[in-house]
């Protein structure tokens, strides 16, 4: 589904085979997969004689479409610091992880990978007051319906500034409580990169590459480019693998953090640590990078495959079944003394839903 995409960005030297369907069969997984940019490097060190007559007018807009990149990555990060230095204002710490962040670590330029929101870490303590000054500075709740339990059941919130035109992500904690991944703003190893020419706080490089593969393992590698995100991030920084292990150890995630190293050496010929997964995890992995969104039943049961041990199953398990959703806050708004009952209500609100 990817092969030529895959062959393209690892060396432009296979486009030489190519044909005019195959042509247009990768820019439509490179669309697919925001993968644009990197594909658009890969054609410009081509000969023009070895791109198709048909294909060369389409192909031409990749240059437009650079430019916009540029422009729009530029404003993200001056709106990025703007949010930043409002958070401060108000003693609130944050950093921004992924994105723009990740364009400038993993491929040295800002715009080389498509974004379009910024994703902000902070305290637990600080995420209502967080969200609230968003709030005054012009920002809306995109998501989750705001409810008085939004900050007990989200780890994220959605936000963003119709004038501006910009979207956040406001995070309390990388994943949602049934994923074992305890890194947060209060154990993150501090560090921060140029961005415009201002330090801005962000992930050290290794801690990055384990949430990279967490997050990933999440949403069962269904983007081809957060596998190409793995192999631009360990050839252009330095990544601890030793204490990459440790940690994936110590936040149950030796198995997410293997399958990403599997999927980086696999398609793009990774320079990476040796990784201890491999048989039929990886073979399932594989038949879903590119494809998409999975159905409910084959999400929960990549999860399943994923975690690392039956304590990290039994969390999932558990989560799934009982911790309440945002349907079940739709479904019924109880006060906050009765939050409890939220656990009791979600099975069986989830069996009438199934059932009907």
């Amino acid at each position: 589904m990817y092969t030529y995409l895959v062959e393209l960005l690892k060396s432009p030297d296979s486009a030489t085979s190519l044909t005019v369907e195959q042509w247009k069969r990768l820019l439509s997984d490179a669309r697919a997969n925001k993968l644009i940019g990197p594909m658009a490097a890969s054609v410009a060190a081509l000969d023009a004689e070895l791109v198709p007559d048909e294909v060369r007018d389409t192909l031409s807009t990749l240059s437009t479409l650079s430019t916009e990149r540029t422009l729009a990555a530029l404003y993200m990060t001056r709106q990025l610091h703007a949010v930043l230095d409002l958070l401060a204002s108000r003693g609130i710490a944050a950093l921004t992880y992924k994105g723009i962040a990740l364009a400038q670590l993993a491929f040295g330029s800002l715009s080389a990978r498509e974004t379009s929101d910024l994703d902000l870490l902070v305290d637990p303590r600080d995420f209502k007051r967080a969200y609230e000054t968003l709030l005054d500075d012009g920002f809306l709740c995109d998501y989750p319906s705001p409810t008085r339990h939004m900050f007990r059941q989200s780890y994220e919130i959605s936000l963003i500034h119709p004038e501006r035109g910009i979207n956040v992500d406001l995070h309390r904690a990388f994943l949602p409580a049934c994923h074992p991944l305890k890194l947060d703003l209060s154990n993150v190893t501090p560090y921060s990169m140029k961005l415009l020419g201002r330090e801005v706080p962000t992930l050290e490089p290794t801690e990055h590459f384990l949430v990279l593969c967490a997050h990933g393992s999440k949403h069962g590698w269904r983007e081809l480019r957060w596998v190409y995100d793995l192999d631009q991030l360990s050839r252009r920084q330095t990544i601890d693998w030793e204490r990459l292990w440790r940690l994936a150890r110590e936040h149950r995630a030796v198995r997410a953090v293997g399958v990403g190293l599997e999927l980086s050496r696999r398609l793009f010929e990774s320079p990476l640590s040796t990784s201890p997964i491999s048989g039929e995890l990886i073979k399932q992995t594989l038949l879903q990078v590119g494809g998409g969104e999975p159905s409910l039943a084959q999400r929960h049961a990549y999860q399943w495959s994923v975690a690392d041990d039956w304590v990290s199953r039994a969390r999932y398990l558990l989560w799934t079944l009982f911790y309440p959703h945002q349907r079940d806050l739709d479904f019924v708004d109880l006060p906050t003394s009765l939050w409890p009952l939220y656990y009791a209500i979600r099975p069986f609100r989830t069996a009438f839903e199934r059932l009907t």
